[in-house]
């Protein structure tokens, strides 16, 4: 099974990562895609966040103003839905507070990575933005005061709370608090490393298994996979440039192979065809790459775990024959292959490997974290290390 040091691995390869890249690329959640959603939860379309209320845990929901079903007037145009007390950016907005009187509302970076968040609020009352470290400490803190359209006066439309990093500890939350009324927010932005989902198709809502929504699938599609755990048995992808991931990330979605072959890729797929955000365990093959296999194909595997599978020749969780594949912000741990290439296998390759962990997996001959033959990876900001009997067997990087 997957063992705890995983996750020191992962958080070791986080510090790694962002010493040498710096923060995530901005990005400004806005909700315009819960237009016609009404009280959709916010994980419907965003990852790598969570929006919680402070009684109870209960998710927040986007608040369509569309609707009708709300005080609210849209900034800049002034368009007025049912009296527009509230000013929000565009047509939808979210809060915890329009159920509960008072209620905070918690937003946590599944990363622990943020550097800053920054929002746009409308509040019966005044309003605080706190930040916190990983240890619930309180690191940063803002705040800003009523500021509705038709009570208080104001038409300068919504106001902003910031709040910033140390420098040292990052955010890994932040609490909206007030003092005892009604509140809005709206166009949250920051560098956490926060996923805007775009499905197509999601499993199982709309198709039960993975294998039967890729063969649904078209070009171009993104397939979503709620948390929870799925079996996945020989795989063999059908050339199709569609996405597939996970919609909270590896801790929270497991493909169980249970001693079968995983992904296998022979169709010629490039790097548009990915496999992004799971937990991939179990996999077990009498011959080469037990979780992912590519023979003249080049997809990209990212933000993944692979553990515990074993080859009993080549490639103990990824084996490449003749491709370009890329695989970033991976961990793959706890890997066998009887002969070589312990995590990663390739031959007649030149793969980019970035922001991986790629630790104590083994070979039988050399190689127990990879295993290079004529080939020549690009290896950036990965950890390499306590591999058996070694790290890296015949790579020229």
């Amino acid at each position: 099974m997957v063992r705890n040091s995983v996750f020191s691995v992962v958080v070791a390869l986080l510090i790694v990562a962002f010493a040498a890249t710096g923060a995530a690329a901005d990005v400004t959640l806005t909700f315009e895609e819960f237009v016609g959603f009404d009280t959709a939860p916010i994980s419907t379309f965003y990852a790598n966040i969570s929006f919680e209320s402070g009684a109870g845990g209960s998710e927040w929901v986007a608040r369509d103003a569309t609707s009708n079903n709300y005080n609210v007037s849209s900034w800049p145009s002034g368009t007025v839905w049912n009296g527009g007390y509230y000013w929000i950016y565009d047509l939808v907005c979210t809060t915890t507070a329009l159920d509960y009187s008072g209620n905070d509302g918690i937003i946590r970076f599944m990363d622990a990575d943020a550097t800053y968040v920054e929002l746009g609020y409308t509040s019966g009352s005044t309003l605080w933005l706190m930040a916190y470290d990983i240890n619930d400490n309180l690191i940063d803190q803002d705040s800003g005061p009523a500021n509705r359209r038709y009570v208080e006066g104001n038409e300068s439309g919504p106001g902003t709370l910031r709040v910033d990093w140390n420098g040292s500890d990052h955010i890994a939350y932040v609490v909206v608090h007030d003092s005892g009324n009604f509140w809005v927010v709206d166009n949250i932005t920051t560098d956490a490393s926060v996923r805007i989902l775009t499905c197509d198709i999601y499993v199982p809502d709309d198709y039960p298994t993975i294998k039967a929504a890729v063969a649904a699938a078209e070009n171009g599609d993104t397939i979503c996979v709620r948390d929870g755990i799925y079996d996945l048995c020989k795989l063999y992808w059908p050339g199709k440039a569609i996405t597939l991931r996970s919609e909270n990330g590896p801790d929270n979605c497991i493909i169980d192979l249970d001693g079968c072959t995983g992904f296998i890729f022979y169709r010629g797929e490039t790097s548009d065809t990915v496999i992004d955000g799971f937990t991939i365990i179990n996999g077990y093959t009498s011959s080469w790459g037990p979780a992912v296999w590519c023979l003249n194909s080049s997809p990209t595997i990212s933000n993944c775990v692979i553990a515990d599978c074993v080859a009993n020749k080549y490639g103990g969780a990824i084996f490449l024959w003749n491709s370009s594949a890329t695989v970033a912000d991976c961990v793959i741990q706890d890997n066998v292959a009887g002969y070589g290439g312990g995590g990663i296998f390739m031959s007649y390759s030149s793969p980019t490997i970035d922001g991986c962990a790629i630790v104590e997996n083994a070979a039988g001959y050399a190689g127990g974290g990879l295993y290079c033959s004529k080939s020549s990876p690009t290896i950036t900001d990965c950890v390499i290390e306590s591999n058996m009997p070694d790290d890296i067997y015949g790579c020229t990087p």
